[in-house]
């Protein structure tokens, strides 16, 4: 006897995906806004729709394309049985065209569309253009788009999707309607769950659908695609410890003891709950990640005794105790501390090793100490003028022996000595940075650094080639040998971006920090002029004199 032949079910996200605007849930905003202009007739011939994945932007652009091409319409619904309502469905309407900007990005792809635009609608009245991530098409590419929508044929309606809004240009923003999708709570997320389960006849209890739901970080898709996943397992019902043991997740109760154990100063059981979570199966890159939020709620809590997060009536109860037992500052710094372990697991050696970390230094500090971070401040700090920015612990040089604080009344995102140090030397790191091409000094000497601690040289940058190139180990190596010899000692190289600020406890690279630090360098060196300067690293000269 064989076998019945295996079968594939669209996902779950697919399969309840909203056939009518009265089916979107969260994006009430939006529908009201489409609904009125098309009741109007006064449909925009371009609309930019922006916010998280998975909150329906392409969704409500295929709704909205549905309904524009649809034969028998139903004030503003489509009627969802016509010929045209079913291509539209099934993906297959001719005058619907769906381009993925990721993979369709080149000014090559736009001028073909702008080809095709001019030709009449093949079925229907209007030919609608979906363009996803639109953030990602390349600088000619937005040119040659935006001649379309400058000038668009009466026939043609563009619908852009993207979730980094501040990518697109501002040309092509004010030529569009834009639209911000919000993220949905969790309380609606459970219930969308709850009714998709009822279909399936699949049982989850409240703790379970609570789970899936935090997970999801607010969107449809997320949860709904965690959701078939279950429900492919092939089990009937499912309680909160099934749906955490399948997923890799540690329970909240393991988070709670962790953090017990932490603000106890009990290194012995913080070290004890971590071994308990990996020997558990569970992953610890998700274990930090539920700590973060966790905490994020805990601090949230002490302020405004409300959070974001949802938690069952007993896990809320002991997230109210830890919050009145211990004051704020020392729940930032510990969100912070996780923060960073966070951050640090992406290039651990082990995957403990960050966790751990944390743990061990945390429980080192005394108790009541309002230090921020990992690391220990510098003593120094008590004395620097109370208008300066963060003071942070330096990796002195070898050849640098004497200890002495250069006074400085301006503000800076480093000590006084580090300050000092890094303007004296960055001038040699740039011109050996030079050495290895001459396209690095203009992209390092853009670049502010913000602290020298424990041996690494932390280094903000929004240049995005910089940070691509220094994802290579071989390029990375041979930068920190250019540091090395700059500040004749060992430093570790950390580009970090405006995202990560946080996670290192680093200031913020405002532009007075910035002008203060390229007036520093100014004035400590002897070359003013920048284009000079690469001259003299290009011909291997120095300045010998002025001339008035």
């Amino acid at each position: 006897m064989k076998n019945a032949p295996a079968t594939t079910e669209p996902t779950l996200y697919r399969k309840y995906r909203p056939q009518t605007f009265g089916d979107v849930a969260r994006q009430e905003h939006v529908v009201r806004v489409l609904s009125r202009a098309l009741e109007l007739g006064r449909v925009a011939h371009a609309y930019l729709f922006s916010g998280p994945r998975g909150t329906g932007k392409t969704t409500i652009a295929r709704l909205l394309a549905k309904r524009l091409n649809c034969e028998q319409p139903t004030g503003v619904e489509p009627c969802g049985r016509c010929g045209s309502c079913r291509a539209v469905a099934q993906g297959a309407h001719l005058d619907l065209i769906e381009i993925d900007a990721a993979s369709n990005r080149g000014i090559d792809d736009i001028r073909l569309l702008k080809e095709r635009i001019s030709l009449a609608p093949t079925h229907g009245h209007w030919k609608v253009y979906i363009v996803d991530e639109v953030h990602m098409l390349s600088k000619d590419a937005f040119n040659a788009l935006l001649k379309t929508l400058e000038e668009p044929p009466a026939h043609a309606v563009f619908i852009l999707a993207t979730t980094e809004l501040e990518k697109v240009p501002d040309t092509v923003r004010s030529r569009c309607q834009t639209f911000i999708f919000r993220r949905a709570p969790v309380s609606l997320l459970m219930e969308r769950l709850s009714t998709i389960a009822r279909a399936e006849k699949f049982s989850l209890s409240e703790d379970a659908l609570r789970i899936v739901a935090n997970l999801s970080g607010g969107c449809f898709r997320d949860a709904e695609s965690l959701l078939s996943m279950l429900v492919g397992i092939g089990e009937k019902e499912m309680s909160a410890e099934d749906v955490t043991r399948i997923l890799g997740l540690a329970p909240t109760a393991s988070v709670q003891d962790f953090v017990d154990a932490l603000f106890a100063r009990d290194a012995q059981q913080a070290l004890a709950r971590i071994r308990h979570v990996t020997d558990s199966g569970n992953s610890l890159s998700e274990f930090t990640t539920s700590l973060a939020r966790y905490l994020r709620a805990l601090a949230t809590w002490a302020v405004s005794r409300v959070h974001a997060e949802s938690f069952s009536p007993q896990e809320e109860e002991r997230l109210q105790q830890q919050a009145q037992a211990r004051p704020l500052s020392e729940i930032v710094a510990l969100v912070r501390s996780a923060l960073r372990a966070k951050y640090e697991l992406r290039d651990a050696l082990y995957e403990e090793l960050p966790v751990e970390l944390l743990a061990l230094e945390w429980c080192g500090k005394k108790e009541g100490n309002r230090e921020q971070g990992t690391e220990n401040r510098d003593t120094t700090a008590a004395n620097a003028p109370a208008e300066r920015a963060p003071v942070v612990e330096t990796a002195q040089p070898k050849a640098q022996a004497k200890t002495e604080t250069v006074a400085s009344a301006k503000p800076s995102p480093l000590s006084a000595f580090s300050y000092q140090l890094v303007v004296e030397r960055w001038p040699e790191f740039l011109r050996r940075a030079s050495l290895l091409h001459p396209l690095l000094r203009p992209m390092f000497g853009s670049a502010l650094p913000l602290a020298v601690r424990d041996g690494s040289f932390f280094l903000w940058s929004d240049n995005v080639l910089l940070h691509e190139r220094c994802k290579d180990s071989v390029f990375r190596q041979k930068v920190e040998e250019c540091l090395d010899d700059a500040f004749e000692t060992k430093l570790r190289l950390r580009l970090v971006r405006e995202r990560d600020l946080a996670a290192f406890d680093l200031p913020r690279p405002s532009p007075e920090i910035r002008a203060e630090f390229a007036a520093a360098l100014s004035e400590s060196s002897p070359v003013a002029e920048p284009a000079l300067a690469d001259t003299l690293t290009i011909l291997g000269g120095e300045v010998v004199g002025e001339t008035p």
